[in-house]
Formats: structure tokens, C-alpha cells, sequence
């Protein structure tokens, strides 16, 4: 079975599982190397592709034969993997560490070790901070202060409060970046 992609998903957008599981077949191992590069876990990375999948499946009537399925997996698997580190990364800077039981992944040494390089970089990252955005960004992202609550406790505007943040938070976003290898 030699069919193009946009045939694959003709049939897939009609309901054909056979389709579905040829196209799964096509790209997961792509998929599953893309999330494993971020996530750095073979399990959390495999659960990241079965999303995606599942995803696709759901939304096939919303699919577009004409554009690149395989550019649309790439993408949502690239902004799927993001959102896992993103939402583990807030659970790590609101002091909640990270919950495995919410990606269903075995307990593994490595990801510990990951993840206690992971608080190493936010520490760091925090500690080249101005004390002001240090101060706003612990206020917002640790204690979960209002831009309000913020600027009444350090006697600022709100929108010098919304400026430190937006500073801060793209700050660390990039140093995260950089220094975690992402």
C-alpha cells in the first residue's frame, strides 16, 4: 500500500482505521524521536505521540487533504511536547514538583536527575534577575499574586508590575531555553 499522504487522509476524514493506522505507522517513529529530544524520556514521549494520535483521529473532519499531515503532526507534537514542559515547569516553580502520575510514566533515576537540573536553571535564571523582576516574577509565578496585589505591595503601578513580569518571564524563557538544552 504505496498511498500518498493526502490520500491517507481522504479516507481517514471519511473514518477509515485501516488509513489511520497506515498513516501511524508512516510517522511515529518521526514523532516519537521529535518528543524524545525535548522530553528526554522514552515513556513520557510516547504517551506525547498516543495524544497526538488520538488527537488526529478525533479532529479528522477538521483535516485539510490538501496541506501536509505530516507538517500538522510535526507541529502539534513540537507544541504538545512545549505544553508538557511548560505546565511541569510552572508545577516546579510554584514549588509543586513534578507529578509523573499526570503523564501515567514510570518513575526513572534519569528524569529525577533532569528534573532537579531543570529547578537548577530556573534558580539560576532567577538569580540574574534585577530584584525587582525577581521580586514580580516570585510574586506572580510562586504566590500567585494579581498584577494588583503586586503593584499595591511593592508600591507600583500596574503597569510598571506588567512590565517587570513581561521582562522577566521572557527572560527566563530564554535562559531556560538556552541553558536546558531546548
Amino acid at each position: 500500500m504505496d498511498r500518498s499522504d493526502s490520500d491517507l487522509v481522504r479516507l481517514i476524514i471519511e473514518g477509515d482505521i485501516l488509513a489511520f493506522e497506515e498513516l501511524y505507522e508512516r510517522y511515529h517513529e518521526l514523532l516519537f524521536y521529535l518528543a524524545l529530544k525535548y522530553l528526554k524520556s522514552e515513556s513520557l514521549s510516547e504517551d506525547a505521540i498516543q495524544e497526538i494520535f488520538t488527537r488526529l483521529w478525533q479532529n479528522r473532519s477538521n483535516l485539510d487533504p490538501g496541506k501536509s499531515v505530516k507538517y500538522y503532526l510535526l507541529v502539534n507534537t513540537k507544541n504538545h511536547v512545549m505544553n508538557m514542559i511548560r505546565n511541569q515547569n510552572n508545577k516546579l516553580l510554584l514549588g509543586g514538583g513534578f507529578d509523573e502520575a499526570d503523564y501515567s510514566a514510570e518513575s526513572d533515576v534519569w528524569e529525577d536527575v533532569i528534573h532537579s537540573e531543570q529547578i537548577g536553571i530556573i534558580n539560576k535564571g532567577m538569580d540574574e534577575l534585577s530584584r525587582k523582576r525577581r521580586k514580580v516574577f516570585e510574586l506572580k509565578m510562586i504566590f500567585g499574586f494579581s498584577n494588583s496585589q503586586i503593584a499595591e505591595k511593592l508600591s507600583m503601578s500596574v503597569n510598571t508590575v506588567k512590565v517587570h513580569y513581561f521582562h522577566a518571564l521572557k527572560f527566563m524563557r530564554d535562559f531556560f531555553r538556552k541553558n536546558a538544552g531546548l
